[in-house]
């Protein structure tokens, strides 16, 4: 009997030694991974997940894989056979640098991303005091502009008065209780954006997180955060979340994160940042909020 099929324990039983015996957190995932391939399928975001699950569990736990790894080889053959079959490509993790690989993830939709420079920003002026038809850029949002980009940005949002372009609706603001990626909703979001030539943070950070991921069956981890009043979206993000769906604040830290903030586009800045270095909102980093995630889980 495979051992993809529904309900095969062989492997699960394979992998088990008496109950005292602690059994790591990677090949948990790994065996949550295989039942959740083989009660789906054709899933192939979950043969990729499993398989990654895998080699992780074999990279990561040599010494737990020689006493417990006897059918790994057998169940990767598997694997491999069904992604043959089904014309999916597999990435051993490793096989290719991790930073590497997820700056030329992003840069490999760049034009789709940097598209995002020429719209409007329907909320560029919020809050912001308004005199005689002159902005005052050290109130309200409009204090976000780049300087030499006001007049660009201005003339944008002047060109939303009177029409419903750029608007976002709650449907656009809702968050999933368990976080999950809502690829129809932000492909909606994505062709409303597009069509408008316009948005606001929320709409521009789903629309950015589609671009992304639509025609990916795997990548770096994508996570679209927010920060009280800005969403964004971070790229190879690693490790796990805080407590009630906290992003711990530590992530500035890793220069192998890439910011992709379509918001800021709008404003006048860059739309992808390999780093918190060159990003410009330094003030909207901490305690960030995670509103959707795509790709791996824990490591």
């Amino acid at each position: 009997m495979p051992l993809l099929d529904r309900g095969n324990e062989e492997f699960s039983d394979s992998v088990q030694r008496n109950n005292w015996h602690h059994k790591s957190g990677r090949l948990s995932r790994l065996l949550t991974a295989l039942v959740d391939l083989q009660d789906n399928p054709g899933d192939r975001a979950k043969l990729h997940y499993l398989h990654k699950r895998m080699w992780r569990w074999w990279q990561k736990n040599p010494d737990e894989t020689i006493k417990r790894g006897a059918r790994w080889n057998d169940l990767l053959k598997e694997v491999r056979a069904t992604a043959n079959a089904g014309g999916v490509h597999l990435v051993v993790p490793g096989d290719t640098d991790g930073d590497t690989a997820a700056r030329a993830f992003v840069m490999g939709v760049r034009p789709q991303l940097d598209a995002f420079k020429v719209f409007a920003c329907g909320d560029a002026f919020m809050n912001t005091t308004i005199r005689d038809g002159v902005p005052d850029y050290q109130t309200g949002f409009a204090s976000c502009i780049n300087p030499p980009k006001r007049e660009e940005v201005r003339a944008r949002s002047l060109g939303l008065q009177g029409t419903s372009r750029g608007a976002a609706s709650p449907f656009d603001s809702k968050i999933d209780e368990e976080r999950q990626w809502k690829s129809t909703q932000f492909r909606m979001i994505e062709n409303r954006v597009r069509g408008d030539q316009a948005g606001i943070c929320v709409t521009f950070a789903k629309a950015a997180g589609h671009v992304l991921t639509a025609t990916r069956d795997e990548g770096p981890r994508v996570e679209i955060v927010s920060y009280d009043n800005h969403v964004y979206v971070l790229v190879n993000r690693t490790g796990d979340l805080a407590g009630g769906w906290r992003i711990p604040n530590g992530w500035i830290n890793d220069p192998a994160i890439l910011i992709v903030d379509p918001w800021a586009a709008s404003m006048g800045y860059e739309c992808i940042y390999e780093g918190y270095r060159t990003y410009p909102y330094k003030g909207m980093v901490d305690n960030l909020l995670l509103v959707a995630r795509w790709g791996p889980g824990e490591d």
